[in-house]
């Protein structure tokens, strides 16, 4: 069964889709119906002949290196620590832990031996204030080329930064955080998965 939506343009009934000045007075949205069915999921869009049609949802970002030019420019998803913390440090890699019962605070991870730090959810931040919120998927520019070869794995350090060198030492933790794309970008996409070295 097809659903009657709104279209921002001035359609007429009949279906040609010509425009006609005689509803410039009305509104300037008129009810038209798609000629087929919507399914869940799917966004109303216009076709190359400017008819209603129902697509798959078209709300997934689409970007690339290019996108981010400058140190510490990013796309892609962003989580917002709660208020009342402390300045972050921009650039660097945080883990989101709890502050008084629920609220959450972001802190630089330091200490790649803590399980606490290395395993919690992370996030590169943005700026040095919380509500820029912190980096937890997308890409990203660092400043600086954290790997050699585009395309490699790289990996949390217990300073907050990012390497293309796995930890070895015994009780640190390993845990991939993304990819490098050359030219001080990274794909930031850390692991749910960690190795704890023995």
């Amino acid at each position: 069964m097809s659903k009657e939506v709104l279209i921002p343009k001035k359609w007429i009934w009949d279906g040609s889709c010509t425009y006609s000045t005689k509803y410039e007075f009305l509104s300037n949205y008129f009810i038209k119906q798609p000629a087929t069915a919507g399914t869940a999921g799917q966004v109303l869009s216009l076709n190359s002949d400017l008819e209603p049609v129902w697509k798959n949802d078209a709300s997934t970002p689409t970007f690339n290196k290019s996108d981010v030019p400058s140190t510490y420019d990013a796309k892609g998803d962003v989580y917002v620590p709660d208020a009342g913390i402390a300045a972050l440090t921009q650039g660097s890699v945080h883990f989101i832990s709890s502050l008084a019962g629920t609220t959450t605070r972001a802190t630089v991870i330091s200490d790649i031996t803590s399980g606490a730090q290395m395993t919690a959810m992370v996030g590169i931040a943005l700026t040095t204030s919380y509500t820029d919120g912190i980096l937890i998927k997308g890409i990203i520019n660092v400043g600086s080329n954290v790997g050699t070869t585009v395309g490699e794995v790289i990996y949390l350090t217990g300073t907050g930064g990012l390497s293309s060198t796995a930890p070895t030492g015994t009780g640190e933790y390993v845990r991939v955080a993304g990819y490098y794309l050359g030219d001080n970008k990274v794909f930031f996409n850390p692991s749910q998965d960690f190795i704890l070295l023995s």
